[in-house]
């Protein structure tokens, strides 16, 4: 196979809506919190969290990932 014809676009990681609402909320987080707190909107966070979207991108999940272990440490260190 000639590998110079094609390339990576994009890997995508499928998403839990329910997991991820029930994580934010053991935060006691509202959804404009934490979506801020990702940098992206409340609308979006919104679509996570409701299943209307189903996949991420490996930057969404590496964020998501970032903002939960941030979110966790701060919890131990009280």
């Amino acid at each position: 196979m000639n590998t110079e014809l094609f390339k990576v676009h994009d890997i995508r990681y499928s998403i839990d809506a329910t997991k991820l609402r029930l994580v934010r909320k053991h935060f006691a987080l509202k959804q404009q919190t934490f979506a801020h707190l990702c940098g992206w909107s409340r609308q979006y966070q919104q679509r996570l969290e409701n299943g209307k979207v189903v996949t991420v991108s490996e930057a969404t999940a590496n964020v998501l990932s970032a903002v939960i272990d941030d979110l966790e440490s701060a919890v131990k260190s009280r």
